[in-house]
């Protein structure tokens, strides 16, 4: 399932820097407002899980994600 999610964080639309999302899991910042995860729900995974790393919400930039086969 393939899925388009148009959206920002604190003002910032590339959206990658911040979410990392494959079949089973979506990781979005810890500091996400309720929105923003709604619109993470569009991805199709299965759960969302808020997090950070060292206390940023740059997920995107230091998490690589395998779909499993």
């Amino acid at each position: 399932m393939s899925a388009i999610w148009r959206g920002q964080f604190e003002g910032n639309p590339f959206l990658g820097l911040f979410v990392k999302a494959c079949d089973k899991v979506a990781l979005i910042p810890k500091s996400s407002l309720p929105k923003f995860e709604e619109g993470a729900k569009a991805l199709g995974a299965g759960k969302i899980i808020r997090s950070s790393i060292d206390g940023s919400p740059y997920l995107g930039l230091f998490i690589a994600m395998k779909s499993p086969r």
